[in-house]
């Protein structure tokens, strides 16, 4: 049980981490529009 919960909560870390990113991505997008 222990081990299950804690690849769910290693799932989820995974999953917001995803998220970060792809704000960071578009954040640099917007970034880069704004340069050219």
């Amino acid at each position: 049980m222990a081990l299950i919960s804690l690849q769910e909560r290693h799932k989820e870390e995974i999953q917001a981490i995803e998220k970060l990113q792809k704000k960071k991505q578009k954040m640099h997008i917007k970034l880069d529009k704004q340069i050219i």
